[in-house]
């Protein structure tokens, strides 16, 4: 597997776990794991993990070959720390090289992922 592929799936299993939301019959749920992603979310998930690796790639090979830190593992903390959750870069052991990556994938802003009318879950 890509390391981009590997990167992109962790982001998104992340996102679906850490996220809740309303369904189109009105239930609440707590993560949206069972529900797909959208054509859109899918390509836009590529596209910030794509950007946020070739933004910092000299961060990210760090993690990989002094931590070894698999891609799975830095789409994963992409997720949690540019959604300001309890866990991400910053708390990882990685000293400086998390600190930067925490600071650009807070540059990015929150992912906003929410359930569709049509129960596939986008970005805004």
């Amino acid at each position: 597997m890509k390391f981009i592929d590997a990167m992109v799936r962790g982001y998104l299993e992340c996102c679906a776990w850490s996220t809740g939301g309303t369904d189109s019959k009105g239930v609440e749920h707590e993560h949206m794991e069972q529900f797909d992603f959208s054509d859109e979310a899918l390509k836009e998930a590529r596209e910030t993990c794509r950007d946020f690796l070739v933004d910092n790639f000299d961060a990210i090979a760090r993690l990989v070959y002094e931590f070894d830190v698999l891609a799975g593992r830095i789409g994963h903390d992409l997720w949690l720390t540019r959604e300001h959750h309890g866990a991400g870069f910053w708390d990882r052991g990685y000293g400086h090289v998390g600190d930067e990556l925490t600071e650009a994938a807070h540059a990015l802003g929150s992912g906003n992922a929410y359930l569709g009318d049509d129960d596939l879950i986008y970005f805004m």
